[in-house]
């Protein structure tokens, strides 16, 4: 299972990530509806588009120092059930 590492925190001004916790390691289910915009899926996608976790965890895959905004649905067990990417210009 892939699990998805979550540094808690919120944007400040101007754009710039405050963390504000620990880390949290949370599960993705498969069947997760992922929703992904820039840069994942282009510089000028704002919109959020269904990906597969494959395709989520291969781009994070090439990308390791890159952080991204999400936000999450965990279902009753605990798993991330839908995972939505946040574009942030």
């Amino acid at each position: 299972m892939t699990s998805l590492i979550v540094q808690h925190g919120t944007y400040g001004c101007p754009g710039r990530f405050e963390p504000s916790g620990a880390w949290t390691y949370l599960p993705i289910a498969e069947t997760a509806k992922i929703t992904a915009t820039a840069p994942i899926l282009g510089p000028s996608t704002v919109t959020g588009k269904p990906i597969s976790t494959s395709e989520l965890t291969g781009w994070l895959d090439t990308h390791p120092d890159k952080g991204l905004p999400f936000r999450y649905h965990l279902n009753a067990a605990g798993v991330i059930d839908t995972l939505d990417e946040i574009y942030v210009k």
